[in-house]
């Protein structure tokens, strides 16, 4: 009896059963979490997008009431202040240039546009106001 305490004193670290069952359960947590996160960053994503139009919209509805009309333009994250681009035309500009997405302000008439963004990774999200 003596001699079985003292072994199992002496014995120290996990059995091989011991890890392939803390890797079994690691397994199965990752199999659950990892589409959530995917769908909550895909979520996210979308949602930036759509403030981000949302926000181009009240600056085009800002510049018809000053000057009369919606304006066609651009903004590409690659090259923010280009001639021609949102944030010269209307002043817009998103808060951070972390997303990398390209938004479009086209069929311009004098009672709407329409605004679509282009996500790097291929995400398109547009909208006709």
């Amino acid at each position: 009896m003596i001699n079985l305490i003292i072994i199992n004193k002496l014995q120290k670290g996990l059995s091989l059963i011991e890890l392939m069952i803390a890797m079994a359960i690691v397994g199965i947590i990752g199999t659950i979490a990892l589409p959530a996160y995917q769908d909550y960053v895909e979520t996210s994503k979308r949602a930036v997008l759509t403030e981000n139009m949302g926000s181009i919209r009240l600056f085009q509805e800002e510049r018809r009431l000053s000057r009369g009309a919606y304006i066609a333009g651009t903004y590409d994250h690659t090259n923010p202040n280009a001639s021609g681009g949102l944030t010269e035309l209307i002043g817009w500009a998103p808060q951070t240039d972390i997303d990398q997405v390209t938004y479009v302000v086209d069929n311009v008439t004098t009672t709407g546009f329409r605004i679509t963004a282009t996500h790097s990774d291929g995400t398109v999200e547009s909208k006709t106001f």
